[in-house]
């Protein structure tokens, strides 16, 4: 009672019979079809002008094929050190699941996009079928590039930048202080041209000075221009809003501030229902 069974039996029945007159029809009822690994069709599934292949849902019925997994179970954060990391705001707001009880042990990895235009965002989480945001700040918009930390005289059609990534930014000593703090912080920018995006990986902070050093395995092709845009993300201590979440991919842990979370009081049931939450697992 899978889509992969339904290809199979029809790939079958190509080599064995051979398609009838009119072809094959695989009439898939309402329904949601969770997938563990991609649902791929070759030339092997296809049908001819004669005898088609069809795939369809059933008439009046929704047919939903998650690349998801649901997540339940969820708890209040009771941990002192993790509340300590959290925003002020967020405390008694945001909850947690643990993804490995829940069969999930494949997060992906925060790293370096191996060139520009190709970033991989990692693990998603949705609500209510809508994406949430990964932690981020800021939360709308971009911080700057004040300054560059080498002078190498790198220009691209007389535009001076660096093919370093280490730069400044002014202004933000205590949320670097908070940011330094965090095991895999990433940032995502326009760091020359405001078409060549590229998610890093931070290699260290220096509150003091404004310094950021990137991740220098994958450096940005173009280098980095003063002036340019990005934001600051995968940090649990910028979990400051409903709609952002965090994953600790150490223990596991997912911590989520839903949008429609509702303070539980006595007697009363969590607004977050079973079914409310999913991240994706195929990639």
């Amino acid at each position: 009672a899978t889509l992969a069974r339904a290809r199979d039996a029809v790939r079958a029945l190509k080599t064995t019979k051979g398609l009838p007159p009119g072809g094959v029809e695989v009439v898939v009822r309402g329904g949601e079809y969770p997938l563990t690994a991609p649902l791929a069709f070759t030339a092997a599934d296809s049908g001819t002008a004669e005898a088609p292949v069809v795939y369809r849902a059933a008439a009046g019925e929704t047919v939903r094929l998650p690349g998801g997994v649901r997540i339940s179970d969820w708890r209040p954060v009771e941990d002192p050190e993790i509340l300590e990391r959290l925003p002020a705001e967020a405390r008694g707001q945001v909850i947690q699941a643990d993804l490995r009880a829940q069969g999930i042990h494949d997060f992906g990895e925060m790293t370096s996009a191996t060139a520009w235009s190709q970033s991989d965002p990692g693990l998603e989480l949705f609500f209510r079928d809508e994406r949430m945001t990964l932690a981020r700040y800021p939360n709308e918009g971009y911080l700057h590039i004040a300054a560059l930390s080498v002078e190498d005289d790198h220009r691209i059609l007389g535009i001076p930048g660096s093919r370093t990534g280490r730069f400044h930014i002014d202004g933000e000593a205590e949320r670097l202080r908070r940011w330094a703090a965090e095991p895999h912080a990433m940032l995502h920018g326009y760091w020359f041209w405001d078409w060549a995006d590229q998610r890093l990986a931070v290699q260290s902070i220096d509150p003091d000075t404004g310094e950021i050093a990137l991740d220098e395995t994958t450096p940005h092709h173009y280098g980095y221009c003063v002036g340019k845009w990005f934001y600051a993300f995968n940090l649990l201590c910028e979990l400051d809003q409903p709609g952002e979440w965090y994953l600790d991919r150490q223990t596991g842990i997912l911590y989520f501030w839903p949008p429609a979370f509702a303070k539980a009081t006595a007697g009363e049931p969590n607004s977050i229902q079973p079914g409310d939450v999913a991240v994706s697992v195929l990639r």
